[in-house]
């Protein structure tokens, strides 16, 4: 497996992760998610997408806790999962304004509006933004260059971060190829 820790997020890193990803891999930006539970369960997605490296890269923005924090990577563990696995886990410290600038369009997610986040065309350039719980900020709003919603009874008021990541995240890898052509019963 591809490893790396949090001190080696660099450029170069970045480079020859996405060099190794058989197709384009998705983004998620996860602001301010502080509950350890979320971020490993957010965590486990990302592993489960793994082909060589995993295809799911991760912005950290705000006070988001990286997946090797005590907690999140104990209970990451605790699922039978080695930590060389967490350490292979990409991802960055950023903002959103970061991620402007260098040209991706980042897709804020919302129970209640914003297009169909099932029948929505994502590029290869698009970033989910995923608030806390408290959600996202007017200022992080406001960089938004989009919303999708995930469809749902009207008596569910939201959707968790781990329920959400898989929704969007299978369907679109999936679309990209990721598991074409492969026997997924031994995946």
């Amino acid at each position: 497996m591809f490893s790396m820790d949090s001190s080696q997020l660099s450029e170069d890193f970045w480079q020859n992760w996405e060099k190794l990803c058989v197709v384009p891999p998705l983004r998620f930006a996860l602001v301010n998610l502080n509950l350890p539970y979320d971020i490993a369960q957010f965590a486990q997605v990302v592993l489960a997408t793994t082909r060589g490296v995993p295809h799911i890269a991760t912005y950290l923005v705000g006070e988001t806790l990286d997946f090797m924090q005590p907690k999140v990577r104990s209970k990451i563990i605790s699922w039978n999962i080695r930590e060389e696995n967490i350490r292979s886990l990409p991802r960055k410290k950023t903002t959103l304004e970061e991620l402007k600038g260098e040209g991706f369009r980042l897709i804020g997610t919302s129970p209640n509006e914003g297009v169909n986040a099932l029948e929505f065309e994502w590029g290869v350039r698009d970033v989910v933004v995923i608030g806390g719980a408290k959600g996202l900020s007017r200022k992080n709003l406001d960089l938004l260059d989009g919303v999708v919603r995930i469809p749902c009874a009207p008596e569910v008021p939201f959707l968790t971060t781990p329920t959400v990541v898989p929704i969007l995240a299978y369907p679109e890898l999936q679309k990209r190829g990721l598991w074409r052509g492969i026997d997924i019963s031994g995946f």
